[in-house]
């Protein structure tokens, strides 16, 4: 279990993750380092064996499917993606409202369940149709069931991820691999959805995808935050790698929709999906530091009242001057504002506000560029 503890600081303000000091007991394992390193490679050669023998399967002529049939197909594995994420989002409240009890606790079964279907209905639209976006779905998919002997030797290898370090969390290889499967999977995804004819329903469904992609890109940069983990990375100047990263999808995503406030309604979805891991239930011996969560509506309003500037300037003024707006409504409420819940020993100077401001107003204008540059908006 979780045990922080402050360390010596400086005039009681902590501003590094170097001034924590964590504890953390053994997460439950499966089988000796030998063992869990001979499965994982088993699984790894099953896997392989299998994309070789699907890439030389005949299309069947008798099980085909329509455009119309591809596209429902196409949403009921992104709603499957969106399961196991909402499923991951439940094993992060599980840690810390259960404790670390067992490789096959509900969450975990949960998650990898839904990366199943998904598995098994992409492996069906290749066959039916032949499409290499199906393989393409399907190869990146099964990524998400290879992290758990993965997972498993990772943890034998080096002990539980600490969860106040952001980076032993997003960027451990077993949950990089996760993430990214089912992020590459919902990208494959999109081209397909779009064909959809019913504006309100393509729009629904699309702006579902787009906050399940913004919420596992957020989640690989979240060592970057300026707060959590006490900016390991960059310090209060990581703030600029997070705002690059929602505003170009916010700036993106509508571009592409051709649709009004669809910025707005993908940071709600967003939020929601975030809001899955919250909760304030902590089990024996789990202590988070004072400054692990903002309270809830200093998370929801920065994020939201970004996304609907977005959303009212949108071919009102220049994408740039929209992304420094934006990024400057998130970081100076966020950062700003946030000292005054901490508890004392965690409060930090108010001139890193001021760097975390600079550096999200930067990433706003780099993140225009980007999508003006790189994005294409048609497919």
């Amino acid at each position: 279990m979780l045990l922080a503890h402050l360390g010596d600081t400086e005039e009681g303000v902590v501003n590094t993750a170097s001034d924590i000091v964590v504890e953390s007991a053994t997460l439950p394992v499966i089988g000796t380092f030998q063992t869990a390193l001979i499965g994982l490679i088993l699984i790894l050669i099953f896997l392989g064996v299998v994309y070789f023998f699907m890439g030389r399967i005949p299309r069947i002529k008798r099980i085909s499917i329509t455009p119309e049939k591809e596209v429902v197909l196409a949403k009921v594995i992104a709603a499957s993606i969106l399961g196991a994420i909402l499923a991951a989002g439940w094993d992060i409240w599980w840690h810390r409202a259960v404790g670390r009890d067992s490789l096959w606790q509900e969450p975990h079964l949960f998650l990898y369940s839904f990366a199943l279907a998904a598995i098994l209905l992409s492996v069906y639209g290749w066959i039916a149709t032949h499409k290499k976006v199906w393989k393409r779905v399907a190869s990146v998919l099964v990524l998400i069931p290879a992290t758990a002997p993965f997972d498993n030797l990772w943890h034998i290898m080096f002990g539980v991820e600490d969860l106040s370090n952001p980076v032993s969390l997003a960027w451990s290889p077993p949950h990089m691999l996760l993430d990214i499967g089912g992020l590459l999977a919902l990208i494959f995804l999109i081209p397909i959805i779009l064909k959809d004819r019913k504006d309100v329903r393509r729009t629904f469904f699309l702006d579902i995808v787009f906050a399940t992609v913004l919420a596992q890109i957020m989640f690989l940069v979240l060592p970057f935050h300026p707060t959590e983990g006490w900016g390991q990375v960059l310090g209060f100047w990581g703030a600029g790698f997070m705002s690059f990263v929602f505003i170009s999808l916010l700036i993106y995503a509508p571009k592409l929709l051709k649709n009004s406030f669809d910025a707005t309604r993908i940071m709600i979805y967003y939020l929601i999906i975030l809001f899955v891991g919250y909760g304030e239930e902590t089990a024996p011996n789990i202590i988070l530091l004072p400054h692990d969560r903002a309270p809830l509506w200093l998370v929801i309003f920065p994020y939201l009242l970004a996304a609907i500037f977005l959303d009212l300037t949108a071919g009102k003024i220049p994408d740039w001057l929209r992304g420094i707006g934006a990024a400057g409504i998130w970081a100076s409420l966020l950062f700003f504002v946030t000292p005054s819940f901490t508890e004392p020993d965690f409060t930090y100077p108010l001139v890193n506000g001021v760097y975390a401001v600079i550096s999200a107003c930067i990433g706003g204008i780099i993140a225009a560029f980007f999508v003006k540059k790189f994005l294409k908006t048609k497919f």
